[in-house]
């Protein structure tokens, strides 16, 4: 052995590494949340890296929590149940499924509790959660990281993942996640030491200068891997230094006394992290007894390879060494203590973690090659991982169960359950985990099993199933699959069938089919109301009031939706309360009525935040706010709204992305606009197959083609939606496109289409005047749209007038829609010059400047200062919308109460409660207030408010 060597020292070469950490630390303590990726070889140095960084903070709460390695068990959520046990304590719960506040079937429960356990950890002092062996992590581990990366924002949140990049193998599932990942987080690469950091590293070990001879056979025999390199220079100096890591753990194990080899193994086969209850009582199955073995634990810990980890449990130095020990392992000696370890967690399920013990049973027997005992230990396991949300585990225990199935003599009799019902269950964990083609391939093989059973009511539930499912992937299929299910239920009233006609019904209306879903969840809801069955019923009555609203029963819709609503509060039923809620801020905002579609989303919101899902339930009702707030002309607040809204969910989810390309147009950020509907698309590929996401697509996309000048492609885009539409419902939909295909044969004409073009403007005009004839109108956006139709149609005709452009403009105004009144008043001034009224035409111009002024910067903006020129107008300058006179640092009035709100040292959460907003919103406001005053932190905006007499 060298002489004087020493297993701590300095780190060496990770200096710039170290750098990019600490950075990345003093952005998280600016209330910046961020996530570091960690990578390298086994030994490279990932674990020294990340003690360096906590060891360089002192005021920071850290926690940590490792993956397992269990093979192809990974135990669900295991680094967050191991870091957050102390904070879960703190806040008065003991485990996940007390954090997600009961056992529902939405993991998303969880992860926004864990996210909000984080927050509000945080509010005391900085957080650094660090992850470790992310290549063992299970599939629920990765979305949770996912999860937080994205809905963590401007809380001081530091969140650090290391992985093994030598065991990331072409098929590996982290590859995928760590590609997306890094395209938003830095990822460091942790590279071999070259020779100088070697002989540094040799120096501080050996406690004198290496010679270069030994620098050089170090070095190769390490290849620059800092853990193989200190092991290989605790190895004795006689003989050939070992060839591979292997050689070196095992030669140093070899020299260990054999009882405490056999306690080696024993731990070894348990994992990474040992309790000492555990490994006691499966030495003691092996004839180990108490004092033997603390005195092998005295010798593993002197020897550096087990510590002490916590209070009753040791961890291997590192988990090499206890791979090393493992795969040295005889296959009897395997089977024996892994049987061993099986049967001590069956005996005395105390002796493992709570929450995933059940699954280290069940890995344990099947490792054992225990098959009777692996099926019911995997059955049970299933069931366990399910109430801890963590559905691509239980979706793997059911599927062991499955693989076992035939293995097993009487599995059914074993279980109690029979092979239809694991394989319905396991579809359904399949949908959970979001495995779409895995639950198409279970719930199709139950399909099978059922119709070969003649067994009409489980063919309908699978049916059923599956139709629920496809809802969200091809609603073609959905609506197939929920009518060939109720064909085989039973044509008499009963609770099973007004479920299934109130669930197609849902469909229908989702692909427009309005009139059908009318009469279907009429149906259902009447029924339902015979049966007692109230929840059943409020749902269905929230589809008859939607689609009363789309046939432009306006009233009764209106009417049947509040019912519905109030039916379901009643109930206390806060999930069909939820979709009310939003239909009702659909139809409201669909019929001009945006204010009180505001309204009605804020109580949406309180709900979701009730339910601890806002991150997950709040993009529909923020979608609807911004909606509203786009046609008010408010463009600041909704993409106050918006902003948050993709960062958290992406431009995929509940429109927002065509909003956000919606508002940049109507700024006059064509290219941007553009931009975001082709990343809209690229993230929800299948966007075409919903109405309420092909027809607003459309509608951007053929205004941007208007706006830039392109009549001719503005009428294509149109009308492949119009000649042959898609459904029968979405008015608010239809309706903005039949004006865009008005405007643009309007243009063309009054231009002149040439030959080639004249079909296609026939076509549009024909179109037009049928669509006006046919499509509902419903509400006073329905009334303004029509009228605005209309009056395009007289401009092609040669008939339009100043009048005829007044009334739109009053239909619009009724609806406060500004840009669709400010664009008609410039309209109706053109003709008021034309028939050289100047004095006329200047009012109605100053008119449509208000309007402007009031909404701020793009295409009214911009044509009301083109008019003003054309006829030269002069116009008085206004002050930008929602600032404040007198206000320094071009503060709005909003953000000059946030601002007093900080002054007073309120968090974001306090600021959102007292001026009721939500809390992205008041980060939002408090991130624009510190880049106007030019500060880092809300300490220094705070001093700068009172110097100024803000506060």
């Amino acid at each position: 052995m060298l002489i004087g060597v020493s297993l701590a020292g300095p780190m060496v070469g990770r200096a710039d590494e170290l750098h990019v950490m600490t950075s990345n630390w003093e952005e998280v303590r600016l209330d910046q949340s961020r996530v570091i990726l960690v990578g390298g070889e086994a030994g490279i140095g990932k674990s020294r890296l990340v003690e360096e960084l906590i060891a360089s903070v002192d005021d920071a709460t850290v926690l940590v929590g490792g993956c397992v390695d269990l093979g192809d068990d990974a135990l669900p959520f295991a680094p967050f149940a191991t870091a957050l046990r102390e904070p879960m304590r703190s806040a008065g719960v003991d485990d996940l499924v007390s954090l997600a506040g009961g056992t529902s079937n939405d993991r998303r429960r969880l992860y926004e509790a864990v996210a909000d356990l984080l927050e509000s950890e945080s509010e005391r002092q900085p957080i650094m959660l660090v992850l470790e062996d992310l290549q063992w992590a299970d599939r629920s581990t990765r979305e949770l990281l996912a999860f937080l990366e994205k809905a963590l924002h401007a809380v001081p949140v530091l969140i650090v993942a290391t992985y093994r990049s030598d065991e990331l193998h072409r098929a590996h599932p982290l590859r995928p996640f760590l590609a997306e990942l890094s395209r938003s987080v830095p990822r460091i690469e942790l590279a071999p030491l070259g020779e100088p950091q070697v002989a540094q590293m040799l120096a501080d070990i050996c406690e004198r200068p290496p010679t270069d001879s030994e620098v050089a056979s170090f070095l190769d025999r390490s290849d620059g891997n800092p853990f193989l390199l200190q092991e290989l220079a605790s190895c004795k100096e006689e003989g050939p230094l070992p060839q591979s890591l292997r050689e070196v753990m095992l030669m140093r194990a070899d020299r260990l006394p054999a009882t405490t080899r056999s306690t080696l193994r024993i731990a070894a086969l348990i994992g990474n992290d040992v309790p000492h209850t555990l490994l006691k009582a499966v030495c003691a199955e092996g004839g180990i007894g108490v004092v033997e073995l603390d005195d092998a634990l005295r010798e593993l810990v002197d020897a550096s390879i087990l510590r002490p980890s916590r209070e009753s449990q040791y961890a291997f130095r590192h988990s090499l060494l206890r791979e090393s020990v493992h795969a040295d392992l005889m296959p009897g000696e395997h089977a024996r203590i892994h049987s061993a370890i099986a049967q001590a967690l069956t005996d005395n399920p105390l002796l493992g973690d709570p929450q995933q013990y059940h699954i280290e049973i069940a890995h344990h027997w099947r490792a054992a090659h225990d098959w009777p005992r692996a099926l019911p230990a995997a059955y049970e396991a299933a069931f366990a991982a399910g109430r801890i949300h963590a559905y691509a585990e239980q979706l793997r225990m059911f599927e062991r169960v499955l693989e076992a199935w035939h293995v097993v003599p009487h599995a059914d009799g074993l279980l109690g359950t029979d092979e239809y019902s694991v394989l319905m269950e396991a579809a359904r964990a399949a949908a959970r985990a979001g495995d779409h083609e895995r639950f198409l391939a279970l719930v199709d093989r139950a399909i099978g099993y059922a119709r070969n059973d003649d067994d009409l009511a489980r063919t309908a539930e699978a049916l059923a199933t599956r139709g629920h499912e496809q809802l969200h992937h091809d609603i073609d299929q959905s609506i197939s699959d929920i009518q060939q299910a109720l064909d085989l239920v039973p044509d008499v009233p009963s609770v099973a069938r007004a479920q299934t006609v109130e669930a197609l019904s849902v469909s229908l209306l989702l692909r427009g089919d309005v009139d059908e879903a009318l009469s279907r969840a009429t149906v259902a809801a009447e029924m339902a109301a015979d049966l007692g069955d109230r929840v059943t019923e409020a749902s269905a009555l929230v589809t008859v009031g939607s689609a009363l609203v789309d046939t432009a029963a306006v009233d009764e819709g209106l009417r049947v939706l509040r019912a519905a609503l109030a039916q379901a509060e009643a109930m206390g039923d806060d999930l069909v309360a939820s979709r009310a809620l939003n239909n009702l801020s659909d139809a409201l905002c669909g019929i001009g009525r945006y204010r009180e579609a505001v309204e009605v989303s804020e109580r949406a919101l309180d709900v979701a935040s009730r339910l601890g899902l806002m991150r997950t339930y709040s993009p529909m009702p923020m979608a609807n706010i911004a909606d509203a707030r786009i046609q008010l002309g408010e463009f600041d607040g909704a993409e106050e709204v918006l902003a948050p809204t993709i960062s958290d969910s992406g431009l995929g989810v509940a429109g927002v992305g065509i909003l956000a390309a919606m508002l940049a147009l109507l700024r006059g950020d064509l290219d941007s606009a553009e931009q975001l509907l082709d990343d809209t698309r690229a993230t929800r590929r299948n966007l075409g197959s919903w109405p309420q996401d092909a027809l607003p697509d459309a509608q951007v996309r053929s205004a941007i083609a208007l706006t830039r000048g392109d009549a001719a492609t503005a009428l294509d885009v149109t009308l492949a939606e119009l000649e042959e539409p898609a459904a029968t419902g979405y008015p608010r939909y239809y309706w903005p496109l039949i004006v865009i295909c008005a405007e643009a044969a309007a243009a063309l004409s009054v231009s002149g289409a040439s030959d080639a073009q004249q079909p296609t403007l026939e076509d549009a005009l024909n179109v037009v005047r049928a669509s006006v004839g046919t499509q509902p109108v419903a509400g006073e956006s329905g009334v303004a749209w029509r009228a605005h139709a209309e009056v395009l149609l007289d401009v092609v005709d040669g008939r339009a007038t100043k009048d005829g452009w007044l009334d739109v403009a009053l239909a619009y105004g009724k609806t406060d829609a500004p840009m669709g009144q400010g664009h008609a008043l410039l309209q109706a001034a053109g003709y008021a010059a034309s028939a050289g009224d100047r004095i006329e035409a200047t009012e109605l111009v100053r008119e449509a400047d208000v309007l402007a002024s009031r909404v701020g910067r793009g295409l009214l903006r911009t044509a009301v200062d083109a008019a003003a020129r054309r006829m030269g107008i002069g116009l008085d300058s206004a002050p930008p919308k929602g600032a404040r006179a007198g206000l320094p640092f071009g503060l709005t009035d909003r953000e000059f109460e946030v601002l007093r709100e900080v002054a007073a040292g309120r968090t974001n959460k306090q600021i959102a409660q007292e001026l009721y907003i939500s809390p992205k919103t008041a980060s939002v406001h408090v991130s624009n207030i510190l880049a106007k005053f030019g500060v880092a932190g809300r300490g220094e905006a705070a001093a700068l408010a009172h110097q100024h007499g803000l506060a």
